[in-house]
C-alpha cells in the first residue's frame, strides 16, 4: 500500500472528525468502567508525581563553537536537519509562566479519555494483533514516518494554544521554543520513532499503554520527563503534556488504521478467537492461526514471547499450534510459512517433541492428518523423533497412527527415516495393525521393513 502525505492527511482528518471514540459499541460496560478507572489512576497529576524520583538538574550547555566558513554556506535542508538544543531551566520557567492552565487541564482530560478508549479497543477482539500485522507488513516505512511527522505537527499546534493566552503572553511564543519543549516531553520523536526500530517502538508503547493488568509500566512511560523544576504546578503541566503527546499520537495511529479498514483499504480476517486467560496466549494463538509471521517475530524479538517455553492452556507449544493450523492449509499458505519460520529461522529453536495434554507430539498430529509435507518439515528441519511414544495412549508412535489412518505415503516416509515397525502399541506392532485393517499396501511396506530389520539383527 503506497500513499502520499496528502492522502495520509485526508485519512487522518476523516478519523479525527468522525466524532467517534476508539471503543466499539458492543464493548462491555464493565470493561469500559475498568478502563476509565485505569486511565484515571495513571493520569492523575498527584499519582504520576508520586511515581517519579526528583529529576536531576540539567547541566548548563556550553556555548556552541564558531561555525566554519563552509558551514555558513550550508544548504537550508542541512540547517533544518540540525537538532534543537535542549530546554534549559531558565527558559523552561519563562515558557511555563505563559501557560494556559485551563487548556492544559483539558489536554490531560483528553489524554485520559484517549487512554481508556485505546485500551478498550485494543483488548476488544484483540485488535492489537491485526493492527500490528498491518503496521509491520502492509504499511510502508516511509508512510509510517510521514504519519508520525504529521502528528508531531498537530502536537505543535496544540502547544501553541496552550501557551497563547497565559498571564505573561505579550507576543506569540516562538516556534523554536515550542519545538524545544515538545522535544523535552516527547523525546521519542524523531530519534526513536523515525529509526529502523520505530515500528517496534510504536508496538512496544501500544502494548504498555493498553496493559490493563499492571499500571506501573504505563505510569513509568507517561511520566518519563527529564526536566528539572522547583515549581510543582510546572511539573504537573509537563507531565500532562507528556501524557497528552503519547496518548494523542498513539490514538491517532489507531484511528488512522480504523479509517483504512472502514474504507476497505485493509481487511483483517474475520475469525473468532476464543477467550484466553492470558492475553499473550491469545495473541500468539491468533498470530499462528492467521500466519502473522512478522508479528510473531516481533513478540520473540521484543522478549514478550519465549518460543522455547511457551505453552497454551492445552500444553501445546508453538510447533504443535503451527502444525494444527497448517495441516489443512495449501502448500504456500501463511500458516505453513509460520511453521517454516519456527523451524528454519527462529533462534534458539523451539522444541519439536513436546507433547500436548493428550500426549501427542506435532509429528503424531501430522501422521494422523496424513500430511507428508508437515512430516518432512518436522523430521528434516525439526529433527522430530519418529519413534516418540504417547505415554497417555498405549505408547502409540507416529507410525502406528499413520497405519491406523491408512496413510501409505507417510508410512513409507517414516520407515525411511528410522521408524521402528517392531514397537508395540497396546501389545500390537504396526504390522499387526495393518493386517487387522486389511490394508495390503501398508502391510507389504511394513513386512519388508520388518524383514530387513530382522536380517540386520541376525
Amino acid at each position: 500500500m503506497s500513499r502520499g502525505v496528502k492522502d495520509l492527511r485526508e485519512l487522518i482528518c476523516v478519523s479525527r472528525l468522525a466524532g467517534r471514540g476508539l471503543s466499539d459499541n458492543s464493548a462491555d460496560s464493565g470493561d469500559s468502567d475498568d478502563n476509565e478507572a485505569y486511565a484515571a489512576s495513571i493520569l492523575r497529576p498527584d499519582t504520576v508525581l508520586s511515581a517519579r524520583h526528583p529529576p536531576l538538574p540539567l547541566p548548563p550547555s556550553p556555548p556552541p563553537p564558531p561555525a566554519p566558513p563552509q558551514a555558513v554556506a550550508s544548504s537550508a535542508k542541512a540547517r533544518a536537519a540540525k537538532k534543537l538544543p535542549p530546554v534549559q531551566p531558565d527558559s523552561l520557567a519563562g515558557l511555563l509562566a505563559r501557560a494556559d492552565a485551563d487548556f492544559i487541564a483539558r489536554l490531560l482530560g483528553r489524554a485520559n479519555d484517549q487512554l481508556a478508549d485505546l485500551s478498550r479497543w485494543c483488548l476488544s477482539d484483540d485488535h492489537f494483533v491485526d493492527l500490528a500485522h498491518f503496521w509491520l507488513t502492509a504499511f510502508p516505512e516511509e508512510a509510517k514516518q510521514d504519519l508520525f511527522r504529521l502528528e508531531h505537527g498537530c502536537l505543535l499546534d496544540q502547544l501553541a494554544f496552550a501557551f497563547k493566552s497565559g498571564a505573561a503572553a505579550a507576543a506569540p511564543v516562538p516556534q523554536s521554543e515550542l519545538r524545544r519543549l515538545l522535544l523535552a516531553v516527547f523525546r521519542e520523536f524523531p530519534d526513536r520513532l523515525l529509526s529502523a526500530r520505530g515500528a517496534h517502538t510504536f508496538l512496544d508503547y501500544l502494548d504498555t499503554l493498553t496493559a490493563g493488568r499492571s499500571h506501573a509500566d504505563c505510569r513509568r512511560l507517561l511520566t518519563d520527563v527529564r526536566l528539572a523544576t522547583d515549581v510543582r504546578q510546572h511539573a504537573e503541566w509537563l507531565l500532562a503534556l507528556r501524557s497528552f503527546a503519547i496518548c494523542s499520537v498513539w490514538t491517532a495511529v489507531a484511528n488512522f488504521y480504523r479509517a483504512l479498514v472502514d474504507r476497505g483499504d485493509f481487511r483483517p480476517p474475520a475469525t473468532e478467537v476464543p477467550g484466553f486467560g492470558d492475553r499473550l496466549e491469545g495473541r500468539v494463538v491468533r498470530c499462528v492461526q492467521q500466519g502473522y509471521v512478522e508479528v510473531l517475530h516481533y513478540f520473540c524479538l521484543s522478549g514478550k514471547l519465549d518460543p522455547r517455553t511457551f505453552r497454551d492452556g492445552q500444553s501445546r507449544n508453538l510447533i504443535f499450534l503451527s502444525v494444527t493450523c497448517a495441516q489443512r492449509s495449501k502448500e504456500n499458505s501463511a500458516q505453513l510459512r509460520t511453521l517454516r519460520y519456527l523451524l528454519k529461522r527462529l533462534q534458539p529453536d523451539p522444541p519439536v517433541d513436546v507433547p500436548s495434554d493428550t500426549g501427542n507430539s506435532a509429528l503424531h498430529l501430522a501422521a494422523t492428518a496424513g500430511n507428508l509435507q508437515l512430516a518432512e518439515l518436522l523430521v528434516q528441519h525439526g529433527r522430530a523423533n519418529v519413534n516418540l511414544a504417547n505415554a497417555l495412549c498405549d505408547s502409540c508412535t507416529p507410525l502406528h497412527l499413520a497405519v491406523m489412518y491408512g496413510h501409505s505415503q507417510l508410512v513409507s516416509y517414516l520407515l525411511e527415516h528410522g521408524a521402528d515397525p517392531s514397537l508395540p502399541m497396546a501389545g500390537q506392532t504396526a504390522l499387526q495393525l495393518a493386517e487387522d485393517a486389511g490394508d495390503s499396501d501398508i502391510h507389504e511396506l511394513l513386512a519388508r521393513a520388518t524383514a530387513a530389520g530382522t536380517g540386520a539383527d541376525d
